[in-house]
């Protein structure tokens, strides 16, 4: 059961504005429009293939971000059993990628190449600090497995790891931890005490909107835009918002 969907965060929803507004984008601004949209995208394409497996008991929560000993850390993919907890590092990239000798993920794109942390890295970061708050809150003794899931069309993994793997892969790899978690440690009761005090501890990412700056001001698009056709601003004439 999912309790708490996939959806656009409050950070998307106001780089989507500021993307429609500007007149000429900053890189900066349109690169962390891409990043979050592509969490977003992979995020939203798991729960298909979650429902593939045919597991009833378990409790899902997305984009879970939550703030611990003076730091936030975020989970993509959170799935809570009776008998372990499963973290998700979901990753929506495409083209050639491969782990280097410094354990760093490199995407290879049209002739281009990227830098990335470890997604494993990522995600056993998360397990320590969850692990941590969990005890806090009094739970304590359930295994935490971490996966790291490659969600886009076009990814190619050059590379083998057991806990590394495409979505499409990702119903059969729940059915193998099922299996092999096979000691109950909570009731599903008591799993969704947990996973609603996880959602009431829950923080969005604070958002700050620009400063109206000359210069920000000189980029962009000012009025009223025809909610069918914008980009292309509606004016105001005889009364009443209409296009010219």
């Amino acid at each position: 059961m999912i309790l708490k969907p996939p959806k656009k965060t409050e950070h998307l929803l106001q780089l989507e504005v500021m993307k429609e507004r500007y007149l000429d984008i900053p890189p900066d601004t349109f690169d962390s429009f891409r990043r979050e949209l592509s969490g977003y995208l992979g995020e939203k394409s798991v729960p298909y293939y979650v429902d593939l497996s045919d597991i009833d008991s378990h409790y899902d929560i997305y984009g879970l971000r939550l703030q611990h000993n003076d730091h936030y850390f975020q989970i993509d993919g959170l799935f809570l059993f009776p008998s372990f907890i499963l973290i998700t590092e979901i990753k929506h990239l495409k083209g050639k990628l491969f782990i280097n000798e410094s354990d760093q993920l490199i995407q290879l794109k049209d002739q281009e190449e990227k830098v990335y942390q470890h997604p494993l890295t990522q995600a056993n970061l998360q397990k320590a600090q969850l692990q941590s708050l969990l005890t806090t809150l009094g739970y304590t003794n359930i295994p935490i497995h971490t996966l790291a899931i490659f969600t886009h069309n076009q990814a190619q993994l050059s590379f083998r790891h057991p806990d590394i793997i495409t979505v499409q892969q990702f119903p059969f790899q729940l059915q193998k931890f099922v299996s092999s978690y096979s000691e109950r440690i909570y009731e599903m009761d008591q799993l969704l005490h947990l996973s609603k005090k996880l959602i009431d501890l829950h923080q969005e990412r604070r958002i700050t909107f620009l400063e109206p700056t000359r210069e920000i001001l000189q980029n962009i698009r000012r009025g009223v835009y025809c909610p069918n056709c914008k980009p292309i601003v509606m004016h105001w004439t005889h009364g009443d918002l209409d296009l010219q």
